[in-house]
């Protein structure tokens, strides 16, 4: 029951109280009027004396009656305003607020902020209480919308402070007057400790003096046209403060200019090795550059000109497709290129070898491809063994392929999801010995969790004098593994 509905059932007890009270009260003023009126008139008091007996009483009786009207009215007004108050609707702004206050109340810094505002919340509230249980809903009702108002306001106003305190640190940071970001920003933290803007910002000033070392390294490097200078210094900048903008588009264009001075380079140096006659040279920077851009006329006209000279020589041209189709990590390609090669060439070391890569690598695809069809053939401790070997064996070949690199990284995953023990919950009745075969024991319990690799189990259950239970489970990942076995049948 919440405070407010203990008060209601106070205040229905106490109505009652005074409802007895007031009826015995008016009827004891009643029978006294009526004495006092059978005494005065029987008295025998001379003219004067009566006369003014008569208008005291006469002035009493009206000031009575006046006070009793004066008291029904605001009575009643009162009655008619809290009739107008949705009770159930007033308990539960009152349910907030507290909740407002005392989340307030422990918000250290919100609260310390202004404490000539922030200490009157929590007084207010209990004077709200003390209203309600007067009975005064109309009231409660008023102030306590007052008082969401002024919490509002309080938090608005808080807000605004620690904001206001940042914009003021970021324009003189923005404009590199540091002490002045520093204050700024220590009132916006001493505000609000938590507020993330600012300790961002508190980091990028720690690391101002650095940064401001490094733009200089940038200058200089840029005065020198030193393309490499520039991008180490860029990326040093970015990751002491990578909030600078300015920095990370001039880190784009740097980027540009080198893509483009090492693509002009790579076009050069293979159009050397061409005339040289160094077709696998011109091979390599060929591929050189299509790994920068790939699309530009200068490398088509390059790859055009290599390709008309391997014509010349059907061995060179064949060794140059073999190694196109390993650059494109191709391995079909190349077992049937290299099987055609060394029909004209079998003495060829070059097609031997790119043959045998191939015919081992689209072994161990096949091989691991099973493993990845069904894995919960891994749960078996015999095949998961197995498949750590076949991993082991075929490692090797992970330098030769990104695609055979990346199914080995998948079986090791899968392998590792075998391998990593899942909790079973054992339930039991604390009589029966239990345990896992060829595993290990769990013993008496009612409940128990044990850790056990994903796979299948057998459970044995035993109790003296009862049937021994054997009970299978499999355990797999993403499920709730548990187990219950009682031994409940006697022998």
């Amino acid at each position: 029951m919440s405070d407010v509905q203990e008060l209601d059932k106070k205040l229905a007890q106490q109505s009652d109280r005074n409802a007895r009270f007031k009826f015995i009260a008016g009827g004891a003023v009643a029978l006294v009027l009526v004495l006092l009126v059978v005494v005065i008139s029987q008295l025998d008091m001379t003219a004067t004396t009566t006369e003014e007996s008569a208008q005291g009483l006469e002035q009493s009786e009206q000031h009575a009656l006046s006070n009793s009207t004066t008291k029904a009215d605001d009575s009643a007004a009162n009655m008619a305003d809290n009739a107008a108050v949705n009770r159930e609707q007033l308990q539960q702004t009152l349910a907030d607020l507290k909740v407002r206050v005392s989340e307030l109340n422990s918000a250290t810094a919100k609260m310390n902020w202004d404490t000539a505002r922030s200490s009157t919340f929590k007084t207010t509230l209990d004077d709200l209480y003390l209203q309600y249980a007067g009975g005064h809903y109309a009231k409660v009702e008023k102030d306590a919308k007052a008082l969401n108002n002024d919490l509002d306001q309080y938090s608005s106003d808080y807000q605004q402070a620690y904001e206001n305190a940042h914009q003021q640190a970021q324009h003189a940071f923005d404009v590199n007057d540091i002490d002045s970001a520093t204050l700024a920003n220590n009132d916006t933290l001493a505000i609000h400790p938590d507020y993330a803007p600012a300790q961002e910002l508190q980091i990028r000033i720690q690391v101002y003096p650095a940064v401001m070392q490094l733009l200089d390294q940038l200058d200089k490097a840029e005065s020198e046209r030193d393309l490499d200078a520039q991008a180490t210094a860029i990326q040093q900048i970015l990751l002491l403060d990578n909030a600078r903008q300015a920095i990370a588009q001039k880190q784009q264009k740097v980027a540009r200019l080198v893509a483009e001075r090492d693509f002009a380079n790579a076009i050069k140096q293979g159009r050397e090795a061409l005339q040289q006659g160094d077709f696998n040279s011109a091979q390599q920077f060929a591929s050189r550059a299509q790994r920068i851009e790939a699309n530009r006329p200068e490398l088509t006209l390059l790859k055009q000109e290599i390709q008309n000279a391997l014509k010349q020589n059907r061995q060179q041209l064949l060794a140059y497709q073999i190694n196109n189709a390993i650059n494109a990590d191709n391995w079909t390609e190349v077992n049937l290129l290299s099987q055609q090669a060394l029909a004209e060439y079998p003495n060829n070391t070059q097609f031997q070898s790119a043959q045998r890569t191939a015919s081992q690598l689209q072994q161990a695809h096949d091989l691991l491809q099973i493993y990845l069809d069904k894995p919960k053939r891994l749960y078996d401790k015999n095949i998961k063994q197995v498949a750590a070997q076949d991993l082991s064996d075929v490692a090797h070949l992970t330098a030769s392929s990104a695609s055979f690199k990346t199914k080995v990284s998948l079986v090791k995953e899968k392998l590792a999801i075998a391998n990593t023990p899942l909790p079973v919950r054992f339930n039991s009745d604390g009589k029966t010995f239990i345990r896992v075969l060829r595993v290990g024991e769990v013993g008496e319990t009612r409940g128990r969790e044990v850790n056990l690799p994903p796979g299948t189990y057998e459970i044995e259950g035993r109790r003296k004098g009862y049937k021994t239970k054997i009970v299978p489970i499999e355990v797999l990942p993403d499920q709730n593994n548990q187990v219950t076995i009682v031994c409940d049948e006697k022998v």
